[in-house]
C-alpha cells in the first residue's frame, strides 16, 4: 500500500514538473478583435544567445541585468519571442540578431523597447511584422532587404528612429501606425509625422508616385536606391529635400523642383544616372548655401556624383528654368 502511495505521489510530482515546463513556453493572450483567448507557443529559451543589459554610467539602473537578445539560433521559422529569458525581461533586439535567417513570422513581446540596426536584415522570408507599443525606438536599417515584407503595424509608443528602416523592402505596400501614436501617423500607407508635413516612410513604388500635398519635407535617404520609380510629382507645399532621398533611382529621367523649395540638401539626386532634365519652376531661389554639394549626377557610371557642381554653378546665375545634360554628360546647361 505505501509503494502504491509512493508511486501516485511520484506520478503527481512528475505532472506537476511537466505542467509548469510547459507554461513557460505557453501563455493564453486574447484576441483583442474576437476577445477569445489564444495559446501563444513560446520558442525555448535556448534559441537565443543573449547577454545581460548593464548601465555603466549608472549602477542603479533598473534596467541592470535585463536581457538583450544577440542572435536567433533556432530552426522555426515562426518565431515567438518569450517575455522573460532567464527569469529577466527581454528589452532589447541587438544589431543583426535575427539578420539573414528563414524567419517568416516573428512575435515581439510588449517587454522589448528598443530594436536595434539591421536587427532583421535579410530576412527575405518574413512577410509582415508588428512593433508592439512598448518599443520606442527601431534603429537604421533594422528591416532592410525584408523582399517579402508587405505589412508593417508600429505601436503607439514608437518616438522615432534611425533613417531607411524599411530600405529596400521592395514588395512592402502599408505602414500603419497606431493613432494614438504622439508623434507619427499613416496615410495610404506611408509613415508621416503627426501633422503629415514630413514624410519618413513610404510603401515600395514603381512608375509614378505623387508626394502628398500636405508634405514640407521630404526625409533623408527616403527613397534611395529606388530603381523602379520612373517619375516623383513634388508639391509646391515642399520647401525642403533632405540628404541623399532620391540617390540611385537610376529609372529617372527627369524632375520638375517647385519653387517652394528653398533647400536642397547633399547628394539629393547622386547617382541618378539616367536623369538628363531638371526643372526649375518659376519663382525658384535657392540660396546657395542651401544647394547641396554632388545634388546631381554628373558624368557616367564612373563618376556618380557632380564632383564639379556645374548644375549648382548654372542654377546660381540661371535660376528658374530646365536644365540638360547628355545621359553621361558632364555639364549641364540651361535650355
Amino acid at each position: 500500500m505505501k509503494n502504491k502511495k509512493m508511486v501516485l505521489w511520484i506520478a503527481l510530482m512528475v505532472t506537476e514538473m511537466l505542467l509548469l515546463g510547459c507554461s513557460k513556453k505557453a501563455e493564453a493572450q486574447e484576441n483583442p478583435k474576437t476577445g477569445s483567448a489564444k495559446t501563444v507557443v513560446y520558442n525555448s529559451e535556448s534559441d537565443f544567445e543573449t547577454k545581460p543589459y548593464f548601465n555603466s554610467y549608472d549602477e542603479d539602473d533598473e534596467r541592470n541585468g535585463t536581457i538583450i537578445i544577440t542572435a536567433y539560433k533556432g530552426n522555426a521559422k515562426i518565431v515567438n519571442i518569450p517575455e522573460k529569458i532567464k527569469g529577466e525581461p527581454v528589452i532589447i533586439i541587438n544589431e543583426n540578431a535575427f539578420a539573414n535567417t528563414n524567419i517568416t513570422s516573428v512575435t515581439i513581446p510588449n517587454t522589448v523597447t528598443y530594436i536595434a540596426k539591421l536587427a532583421f536584415k535579410d530576412c527575405s522570408k518574413l512577410t509582415n511584422i508588428t512593433i508592439p507599443d512598448s518599443v520606442v525606438g527601431v534603429g537604421q536599417g533594422a528591416f532592410s532587404n525584408c523582399t517579402s515584407l508587405t505589412t508593417v503595424n508600429i505601436g503607439k509608443g514608437f518616438n522615432g528612429g534611425g533613417v531607411n528602416i524599411f530600405f529596400r523592402c521592395i514588395n512592402l505596400k502599408t505602414i500603419n501606425i497606431d493613432s494614438d501614436n504622439e508623434r507619427f501617423s499613416s496615410a495610404n500607407g506611408m509613415l508621416l509625422s503627426k501633422d503629415k508635413t514630413i514624410l519618413y516612410e513610404y510603401p515600395s513604388a514603381s512608375g509614378t508616385f505623387t508626394i502628398p500635398d500636405s508634405v514640407t519635407e521630404i526625409g533623408d535617404l527616403i527613397f534611395a536606391e529606388n530603381t523602379r520609380i520612373t517619375n516623383i510629382t513634388i508639391p509646391n507645399s515642399v520647401t525642403e529635400i533632405g540628404l541623399s532621398a532620391f540617390r540611385n533611382c537610376t529609372s529617372l529621367t527627369s524632375i520638375n523642383i517647385p519653387s517652394s523649395v528653398t533647400k536642397i540638401r547633399d547628394g539629393v539626386f547622386a547617382r541618378c544616372t539616367s536623369l538628363t532634365s531638371v526643372t526649375f519652376e518659376n519663382g525658384s531661389n535657392i540660396q546657395d548655401t542651401d544647394f547641396g554639394k554632388y545634388a546631381f549626377p554628373e558624368g557616367g557610371d564612373d563618376n556618380y556624383y557632380d564632383t564639379h557642381n556645374t548644375l549648382k554653378t548654372a542654377y546660381s546665375t540661371g535660376k528658374a528654368g530646365t536644365y540638360t545634360r547628355q545621359k553621361n554628360g558632364s555639364t549641364w546647361t540651361k535650355k
